[in-house]
């Protein structure tokens, strides 16, 4: 049978060459249905996404049939290190006599006895000699060693294909609830699988995570959120197992991401980060999601996130491979404002900022309507009144991210812009990393009603209500190549409104354009 087999298959793919996927960001386009998931190129350029392509198209060769005779046999079965004998790693050194190793085992990131037991005698020798240990206490750390090792195969049920590659995969992005972004992560070589399913989102406290939890109730099947630094990755891991947690989410000091490591292990037939005994999964997240998520957390709003793994085909595209993983929303791009005796209006989000809150809250326009400086008291109020309001400003006479800060520094939850020009609408973007509230763009028209809107009722209040898509419907307004000849005008004006049905700030911004192109062709 195996040389027949043999035969037929005379090469076998590396075991690796379908557990992986490209590296390399993932972003959604401007649209944001579920399918708008595409992605950056590979971190290190194309040349080494096309190297890494390469390696796993390596074959195995002449061992190719005992290769695969090893996989069918350990399809089904795993080894699994048996740990209920095993004493406290540091009262086993006691009790061995060699307590004063225990502070330079941790400096090696053995803390337990599952990476005691995984010590090769490579390991032990050059730390040994290091330490000043005698060659026999070395040969008797190995045979202790041997001794207390043991394993115990168990049988798996066979992993959904799909889900098995979706569960191989390192890189991945976290949609926020009514996020207006979201953020690229690495999963850690270490930990379990990531879930399936939203989860609030919580900050330990403390943040660094370098001590047990104050709120490990809170923590519990939530994503727990920890800063880099102060002790080490696992440590933080460690101390936040006490709690429960669905995943756990290290915020990276920069926007560079790497896969995260448990420990500094040499020599060592495993992967020294397996075994660690975190059954979570666990991820690295770029920095950019360090404000927002604070900033949200801090205004004690409840914050929700999904981890979603994506798979990199090429060097450019990255999209989830679950059917529904496809389905989340990647961000916010879009929605309209309600309010009592208010039509509706359509908005476009920033890409910056926290949430989008859904509760009605206060819209105010400011003296100072631009809002390029700090922000006047509204008429017949007081500046104290934007706390946790939405701010209504006009587009103009500073960047965005400026006018974001200011209705921030009053206390505002939102910023509302009035676009001052014909243009289609679009998204907006700041480079300052000091703004944490999101934004809404309006149009010109819309944004003068709503001014209308506030002068007839006592309290205005506006709900958000978010219905991603448009964003890409506005592109495509953008990208229109409008007839000359009249006839051809009105009929290609009436196909527009029929298509943009769904929105009357698109359909008033088309007849507004075909008004213009008309009076264009007249002259």
């Amino acid at each position: 049978w195996t040389l027949a087999l043999a035969s037929l298959l005379p090469v076998v793919p590396h075991a690796g060459s379908c557990a992986g996927a490209w590296l390399g960001a993932a972003t959604p386009r401007t649209s944001n249905t579920p399918e708008a998931w595409v992605g950056l190129p590979h971190p290190q350029g194309e040349a080494s996404a096309e190297r890494e392509h390469e390696g796993r198209r390596r074959f195995v060769g002449s061992n190719a049939v005992w290769r695969l005779q090893a996989l069918l046999v350990h399809a089904a079965t795993k080894e699994v290190l048996v740990t209920d004998h095993l004493p406290e790693f540091e009262d086993f050194l006691k009790d061995e006599g060699l307590e004063d190793l225990y502070p330079k085992f941790l400096d090696q990131g053995v803390h337990n006895m599952q990476y005691f037991l995984r010590l090769k005698k490579n390991d032990l020798s050059i730390w040994g000699m290091d330490w000043g240990l005698k060659l026999d206490q070395i040969r008797y750390l190995m045979k202790r060693i041997e001794e207390l090792t043991v394993i115990k195969i168990i049988e798996e049920e066979e992993e959904d294909p799909l889900l098995k590659l979706r569960n191989s995969l390192h890189n991945g992005k976290l949609s926020l609830r009514h996020g207006v972004a979201n953020y690229q992560f690495y999963k850690a070589f270490f930990g379990g699988h990531l879930p399936m399913k939203e989860l609030p989102v919580k900050l330990v406290e403390p943040l660094n995570g370098c001590s047990t939890p104050e709120n490990l109730a809170e923590l519990k099947d939530a994503i727990a959120v920890v800063s880099r630094g102060d002790c080490s990755f696992i440590d933080k891991a460690n101390n936040v197992s006490l709690a429960g947690p669905g995943a756990l989410l290290y915020l990276n000091s920069d926007n560079q991401l790497f896969r995260v490591s448990a420990g500094h292990i040499t020599n060592s037939k495993e992967d020294p980060n397996e075994n660690t005994g975190i059954e979570f999964g666990v991820g690295l997240v770029t920095h950019e999601a360090t404000g927002v998520l604070k900033a949200a957390l801090d205004a004690q709003e409840e914050v929700f996130g999904q981890l979603v793994p994506v798979q990199c085909k090429g060097a450019a595209e990255c999209a989830p491979i679950l059917p529904e993983e496809k389905e989340v929303v990647p961000y916010v791009d879009s929605g309209y404002l309600a309010g009592d005796g208010l039509d509706e209006i359509e908005f476009l989000t920033s890409t910056f900022g926290m949430p989008l809150p859904t509760q009605a809250l206060p819209l105010l326009q400011p003296s100072n309507p631009q809002g390029c400086e700090a922000l006047s008291a509204p008429e017949g109020g007081d500046v104290s009144d934007f706390a946790g309001a939405w701010v209504l400003v006009a587009r103009g006479g500073c960047p965005f991210g400026d006018k974001a800060k200011h209705a921030q520094d009053a206390g505002a939850r939102g910023i509302v812009i009035m676009d001052n020009g014909d243009a289609p609408l679009a998204r907006f973007a700041t480079n300052r990393e000091d703004v944490f509230i999101p934004g809404l763009m309006v149009t010109k028209a819309a944004g003068e009603g709503l001014i209308d809107w506030l002068g007839t009722v006592a309290e205005a209040k506006v709900e958000v209500v978010p219905s991603p898509g448009a964003a890409q419907a506005w592109l495509d307004l953008a990208a229109l190549e409008w007839p000359e000849e009249k006839a051809q005008i009105n009929l290609f004006k009436k196909r527009q409104l029929k298509e943009h049905g769904d929105s009357p700030d698109r359909q008033a911004w088309i007849k507004a354009k075909a008004k213009e192109v008309l009076a264009a062709a007249a002259a």
